[in-house]
């Protein structure tokens, strides 16, 4: 996957999208002079007049002096996808310049494209085109959120913790984020409710065990055992969205009869007898022990099979 960005034009475009609080912190992206940069050519909206004048500063700047973005958004790097953005800088070079802010020391802080320069460090390049804008820690870390979300490069969860730095470090409210990243209050509140769920099952969203539809209706759950109990059991038997709904609903209504049964792991022993009651009865068993009391559930079909299970125990009818 070519980490790169069409034209200025469709740039632009994308950000006039993001909300009104989003022009005033992203200046215009520069227009790379040909000498420095190749021609990227797409089909994409033409830039107007006032895309075309006073573009940020540009240089070619000495890796060294670079620093990683401590805010960055994206919490892991997909091994696949950043070994075809080495291969396509290698054979064509980084197209679109990274953005880098002064900081102290006369050193540069990322504000966007990590990959590319991490890319460029692994491919032991001496410099990179460097884009230089002038931006404050909350202006920094809302463009590297808004590009990562322009590009649809953020997990949901990666997304719900970029929000909750948001909140912490800069203050800002849910309304706010929507308005500077193009999102509904709504979609925010969604995104952050995601980091309630258990750790268990944050991971298994991030793995794709789970999808963004299993996550709100798990969610349903405010006992956090009956939520990991059945997070797991759509996990094991692949259950739809639809499914896990009908499930919580069911659990809400406290209908024990139709909601899927989720009790705790069976002791091995109690499994054991368990077993041998099914064997020599011929029917389905269920035994519930906790802690040395509980009962035995023994299930027939049919008259015939209830003369057997009373055979068994020595009553004739």
């Amino acid at each position: 996957m070519t980490d790169t960005t069409a034209t200025t034009g469709s740039a632009k475009a994308k950000l006039r999208g993001l909300g009104r609080g989003l022009e005033s912190l992203l200046p215009s992206a520069p227009r790379p002079a040909a000498a420095n940069v190749p021609e990227i050519s797409a089909s994409a909206s033409p830039a107007t007049p006032a895309e075309q004048t006073a573009p940020a500063p540009s240089r070619m700047l000495p890796v060294a002096l670079i620093d990683l973005n401590p805010r960055q958004t994206r919490r892991r790097i997909d091994p696949e996808t950043f070994a075809d953005l080495k291969r396509s800088i290698e054979n064509d070079g980084i197209l679109l310049p990274i953005t880098v802010r002064p900081v102290d020391g006369g050193r540069y802080q990322i504000s966007s494209g990590q990959r590319r320069f991490t890319a460029a460090v692994e491919l032991g390049m001496a410099e990179i085109h460097a884009i230089v804008k002038p931006q404050t820690d909350e202006e920094a870390f809302v463009t590297t959120i808004v590009e990562n979300m322009q590009r649809e490069d953020l997990s949901p969860l990666d997304q719900a913790h970029a929000f909750r730095r948001l909140q912490q470090d800069f203050g800002f409210t849910q309304e706010q984020i929507a308005q500077q990243v193009g999102k509904d209050r709504s979609t925010v509140t969604n995104c952050l409710a995601l980091l309630n769920l258990p750790e268990e099952m944050q991971q298994a969203l991030d793995a794709g065990q789970l999808t963004n539809g299993h996550a709100k209706a798990l969610l349903g759950l405010k006992d956090r055992e009956m939520l990991l109990t059945l997070g797991r059991k759509v996990i094991a038997e692949g259950m739809s969205v639809r499914r896990t709904e009908a499930a919580v609903q069911q659990f809400l209504r406290g209908d024990s009869e139709t909601a899927p049964r989720l009790t705790p792991p069976v002791d091995p022993n109690v499994r054991d007898a368990q077993e041998q009651l099914q064997r020599a009865l011929g029917l389905k068993v269920t035994v519930e022990d906790r802690k040395g009391r509980g009962r035995v559930i023994i299930e027939y079909a049919s008259l015939d099979d209830f003369e057997v299970l009373m055979n068994s125990f020595g009553q004739k009818k």
